[in-house]
Order: C-alpha cells, then sequence, then structure tokens
C-alpha cells in the first residue's frame, strides 16, 4: 500500500515542466491580435467627387 504514494508525488514535478512551456505560448497571442487592429483607412473617392460640383457652383456665382 506504501508503493502507490510513493509514485504520486513524482507526478507533480513533470506538471511544472508543461507550465513554463504554457506561459511562453500566451505572450505571443497578445502581439499579433495588437497588429490587426491598426486597419487600412478607407479610399477618399467620395469626398473628391463632391469637391468638383461646389467649385463649378462657386464660379457661377461670382459671375452672377
Amino acid at each position: 500500500m506504501s508503493a502507490p504514494s510513493i509514485p504520486v508525488p513524482p507526478p507533480p514535478g513533470s506538471q511544472f515542466a508543461p507550465m513554463q512551456a504554457y506561459i511562453p505560448l500566451p505572450v505571443p497571442p497578445p502581439a499579433i491580435q495588437m497588429m490587426p487592429p491598426p486597419p487600412p483607412p478607407p479610399p477618399p473617392p467620395p469626398q473628391r467627387a463632391p469637391s468638383p460640383l461646389p467649385e463649378e457652383l462657386a464660379p457661377k456665382r461670382q459671375e452672377a
């Protein structure tokens, strides 16, 4: 009966090794998530379209 209790202590020691490997894994994930957050800005095509329209109206108002 005392034999089975001896093999029990060894397992806890082997668990410490895998725990160290788990710590470094969660560290890299946060860096990858920070990169995706900065998305590219939207194209300014709609702003250029309305620009020419008001410009044409401006010169016409000046003539009148």
